[in-house]
């Protein structure tokens, strides 16, 4: 399957278009929530629990809950 062709792929054929109208505020936004999903995985690993079981639970209660909520729902899901 040579149909691909990456001769003239630089990565900066369309970009200043699509950076000039994309959203900023939305990316900014993006990577806000992946920071504090991150954190709050750390802090509940840190709490001794896995990482598997925190992503769970962000994705149940939401990025922006509670570090409390996200601990009961793990406690709640081991019982």
């Amino acid at each position: 399957n040579d149909d691909l062709d990456f001769g003239n792929w630089d990565g900066d054929d369309d970009a200043g278009g699509r950076e000039s109208s994309s959203d900023d505020s939305g990316c900014e936004e993006f990577l806000r929530e992946m920071s504090e999903r991150d954190d709050k995985i750390n802090s509940l690993v840190h709490m001794g629990f896995s990482e598997d079981e925190a992503n769970r639970a962000i994705t149940r209660c939401g990025v922006d809950a509670d570090i409390c909520l996200l601990v009961d729902s793990i406690s709640a899901s081991r019982a």
